[in-house]
């Protein structure tokens, strides 16, 4: 028998969890899987239980840091009607900067639990601050521990919370809108949760990647769109969770408005990493000039010149040589990595 948890507005009437897999209305006993109840590890549940608990440091952090960083980071916020004022909700954001999460969390009036990486957990400043403000750390690199605090997140959308997540993962570090995972699908699914697309525009410049501090005075905006409703898709649950993610990641780039790529993003660079639908191919392009710099720039305009989508991945080799006219010249070898789509049907 599937574990089942009731829905905060449940009536209390009980049905079989087979109405949930099906076409028809899903009940308002929603199931959850197995494997998020029997995954249990005490050293990523003790992390997380304060999230859950920990509302006075919550309020006093809030409450101190929102004025200040308010008035040097002015962010604007559209389309707030879209936030209900109640019941369980995902709030799902492109992600672009550290601050998303600061920006998110002084936007939504509600508490917000966001998922986050476990490597802000490492440092003993951010060790309780974090989990307070309602960070639910995961370890992308072992399955269970993810899988744990998949099922805390899907907890606090049971009790009726706002639940923050960037479908694309991690960062993108190339400024487009890469492919969704479809764990956000799977959340909404599993506990009837309303998933409210939302755009984020100028984090980046505000905290850059790379940055450990935000720099004042630059401005963003925060573009909430209607929610997204998972009781109105039917059919198997991987057509559904697939259509959800699907409809969310196109919401969510009318709202950032920024170009989208098939891969999903990666804290790797773009170099040496390729997509299910497309692969990143390396190639040297070499430049020439009065200095290394200006050889640079000749390499890199080259392969602009020939190539629709060409980054520069890493600089392979310096070189001078001295000319019969007396003179130097300077060669810069780039390694470029070019994005290549695979044809339908090729062998």
């Amino acid at each position: 028998m599937i574990p089942t948890v009731r829905h905060p507005d449940s009536g209390g009437s009980i049905t079989e969890p087979h109405s949930f897999c099906s076409g028809r209305q899903p009940s308002r006993l929603i199931p959850i899987p197995h494997m998020l109840r029997r995954v249990r590890l005490p050293n990523i549940t003790s992390r997380v239980s304060s999230a859950l608990t920990d509302e006075r440091l919550y309020r006093i952090v809030r409450g101190a840091a929102g004025p200040l960083c308010r008035a040097l980071t002015p962010v604007r916020v559209y389309g707030a009607e879209y936030l209900p004022p109640s019941g369980p909700v995902i709030v799902a954001a492109n992600h672009i900067s550290f601050f998303d999460t600061v920006a998110l969390m002084l936007s939504v009036p509600r508490k917000t639990f966001f998922v986050g990486k476990a490597e802000y957990m490492d440092s003993w400043t951010t060790r309780r601050l974090f989990p307070a403000l309602g960070l639910i750390p995961i370890d992308r690199a072992a399955a269970r521990q993810a899988m744990t605090a998949l099922g805390v997140a899907a907890d606090a959308l049971a009790k009726g919370h706002v639940l923050g997540i960037y479908p694309e993962g991690t960062r993108s570090r190339d400024g487009l809108l890469h492919r969704g995972h479809t764990g956000v699908a799977q959340l909404a699914l599993m506990t009837g949760a309303m998933i409210v697309p939302v755009g984020l525009v100028g984090t980046d410049r505000i905290q850059p990647i790379g940055k450990r501090v935000p720099r004042p005075y630059r401005g963003a905006e925060i573009h909430f769109g209607p929610p997204l409703d998972p009781t109105a898709y039917g059919g198997p649950a991987r057509r559904r969770r697939r259509q959800l993610t699907g409809d969310l990641m196109e919401a969510v780039r009318q709202l950032c408005g920024r170009p989208t790529s098939d891969d999903f993003a990666s804290d790797e660079s773009p170099l040496i990493r390729g997509g299910s639908e497309s692969v990143y191919e390396v190639r040297n392009m070499a430049g020439r000039g009065t200095s290394w710099g200006q050889a640079a720039r000749f390499a890199v305009g080259e392969a602009c010149g020939r190539f629709d989508d060409a980054r520069v991945g890493e600089v392979r080799r310096l070189t001078c040589d001295l000319e019969p006219s007396g003179s130097i010249r300077f060669t810069a070898e780039l390694a470029i990595s070019v994005k290549c789509h695979h044809l339908q049907g090729a062998n």
